[in-house]
């Protein structure tokens, strides 16, 4: 992961742009692809069902949002940027010990595991058993 790639994918978060529209510049909102300012005006915050609906003041267009879909992106995308930093760090730092960096790379692998609602287990001699759920795509 470069830093343009993560400067890019930052900035094309949706829970960003809606944290400007409503959050940041509410009135003054520079509309890029329209070329021109536009203001927004927030209707409806629903934190039960993670949903919020605004309208466009200048166009009255309606805009509803998940926002436990966008908070989840968000989350996502910095997991994988802590990753990649993590990563690249003990690359560096333990460059020369090559046992320490392989078992930091797998602690970094087991909590990926753990994110994603796996489990992890470790056995008396140091071996991994990993157990994770999913779907079958079987339909009966």
């Amino acid at each position: 992961m470069n830093l343009r790639d993560i400067e890019s994918k930052v900035a094309n978060l949706q829970v960003r742009e809606v944290r400007n529209k409503l959050g940041a510049h509410s009135v003054d909102y520079a509309n890029r692809e329209a070329g021109n300012t536009e203001s927004f005006v927030p209707v409806r915050f629903t934190l039960s069902g993670m949903r919020c609906d605004y309208y466009n003041n200048t166009t009255l267009q309606h805009t509803e949002v998940d926002l436990k879909v966008i908070l989840g992106e968000h989350v996502e995308l910095m997991n994988d940027m802590y990753d990649a930093i993590y990563r690249k760090s003990i690359g560096t730092i333990y460059k020369t010990n090559k046992d320490k960096r392989e078992e930091l790379l797998e602690k970094i692998d087991d909590a990926k595991v753990l994110r994603n609602g796996g489990i992890v287990m470790r056995t008396p001699d140091g071996k991994r058993i990993f157990i994770t759920a999913f779907e079958s795509d079987k339909q009966d």
